[in-house]
């Protein structure tokens, strides 16, 4: 009795823990992969295909088709057939087998070569789908740990305002502070409070979209396990490893090869289409007429070969067709291979650009608290006014703000540089990195 209660306290403890645990980055891209509605739709195209490809791996089966008929004649008139009896009937059972290789076999293979390619590209197709999916959660998470982020400088600044409007009725009980610098300061918290307000709603509608990706129905059930802070490190990369990865692994270079292929494998049956068909054909017949013929069996085997004469040049311009397709799309490849390699360079360019961003924001931020540090001790010894402490207070916000979004921003980049490159790894570890000191 004791073990049992044992077992159940720690059922409970294990249930409710499960029930509280927060997604990080990682879980949560897994939780995408495996819930969003999207990818399940994608995956189930990629089983349509696949019975596509054992359609055509069945042609090299035979078919087996059988019958069985039965016929019954009665002579009711006085006629000569009446003499040997009044009823014929007959019973015949048969079982036939045909099958076709065209182009002496290699016809078939060929589409089966190519149905193989048909189901590959619905697998490129679905791989794209989930980077896709787990971009839009990737960018939805920071904007959370973003707008968390922001949520707590506004509280900051309500804080301070508060503590400053204490001050200033205190100073206009005496008379140092007028009527009108009371008002800026309430407006100012209302702002603020407008602001942490309005995150609020942000954010839930954040988890609206993240719950959609993972088809949650509760959005709230999303809890997160965001990052202390954004302030991470910057990564270091090498641009010709990245370029050359993603040459070799982009989805849309993926799918252009794959096309080229398709129309490589079928110009190569241009031979097979010239030779002949083979068809085979085989019957077995058993038959029972009246008492006379009893298990009457007979069977048939039949080969024959099938070959065009003379097609007007319908398989020459077919082919030549398929020629000039081949030659277009191998340009096509080349050219979404520059397309690819000019959006990794913009990307490259602009996740550089980050540093100096980041390196200007905290440079900003850094003298903004200077600059409210020495605004504090004015006004304390009375040469500043409270107008010049809500400015300087807002110059500081507005530092740590700006610091945030290009945190947020450095984040971003990074990850798209890691999808166009396919580095699963460092994408899902984004809220993991080095964070700078």
């Amino acid at each position: 009795m004791k073990r049992l209660s044992f077992k159940l306290l720690l059922s409970m403890f294990l249930l409710s823990n499960f029930s509280l645990s927060a997604y990080d980055l990682s879980s949560l891209l897994d939780l995408a992969a495996s819930g969003s509605l999207e990818l399940k739709i994608e995956k189930i195209r990629i089983d349509e295909e696949r019975y596509e490809e054992r359609k055509i791996h069945n042609t090299f089966v035979p078919n087996v088709s059988g019958s069985l008929g039965h016929s019954r004649q009665a002579y009711l008139d006085k006629s000569l057939f009446s003499i040997f009896g009044t009823q014929y009937y007959s019973t015949l059972m048969s079982i036939e087998m045909v099958q076709s290789y065209p182009g002496l076999g290699r016809i078939p293979k060929i589409q089966e070569r190519i149905a193989e390619l048909k189901t590959f590209f619905k697998k490129v197709e679905y791989e794209k789908t989930i980077e896709l999916v787990k971009k839009q959660m990737i960018k939805l998470f920071f904007d959370y740990a973003l707008e968390k982020e922001l949520t707590v400088i506004d509280k900051e600044n309500l804080r301070l305002l508060n503590k400053l409007l204490d001050v200033a009725k205190i100073k206009q009980s005496v008379g140092l502070v007028l009527i009108n610098d009371i008002l800026r300061v309430e407006v100012e918290i209302a702002n603020y409070e407008s602001a942490v307000e309005s995150r609020q709603f942000t954010m839930q509608n954040i988890q609206t979209d993240m719950a959609n990706l993972v088809n949650a129905t509760n959005p709230e059930s999303l809890t997160l396990d965001l990052p202390k802070n954004l302030e991470f490190a910057t990564a270091s990369l090498e641009f010709a490893a990245i370029e050359s990865m993603m040459i070799s692994e982009d989805h849309e270079i993926k799918l252009a090869r794959m096309d080229c292929q398709l129309v490589e494998k079928f110009l190569s049956g241009e031979q097979a289409a010239r030779l002949p068909t083979f068809n085979v054909s085989s019957k077995y017949n058993t038959q029972n007429v009246n008492d006379i013929y009893k298990n009457v069996r007979d069977y048939s085997v039949n080969f024959s070969l099938s070959f065009p004469i003379f097609d007007s040049g319908d398989i020459k311009n077919e082919f030549s067709r398929q020629r000039k397709t081949l030659e277009r799309l191998r340009l096509a490849l080349q050219n979404k291979i520059n397309q690819k390699k000019t959006i990794l360079k913009k990307s490259w360019t602009d996740y550089r650009e980050m540093s100096s961003k980041l390196r200007f924001a905290a440079k900003a931020l850094e003298q903004s608290r200077e600059n409210m540090r020495m605004m504090m001790a004015r006004y304390e010894a009375g040469e500043a006014s409270i107008i010049e402490m809500i400015d300087a207070q807002l110059t500081l916000s507005k530092s740590l703000i700006n610091q945030a979004q290009s945190h947020r921003d450095e984040r971003i980049r990074l990850a798209e540089i890691y999808f166009l490159s396919r580095n699963t790894t460092g994408y899902e570890n984004l809220d993991k990195m080095e964070i700078s000191k």
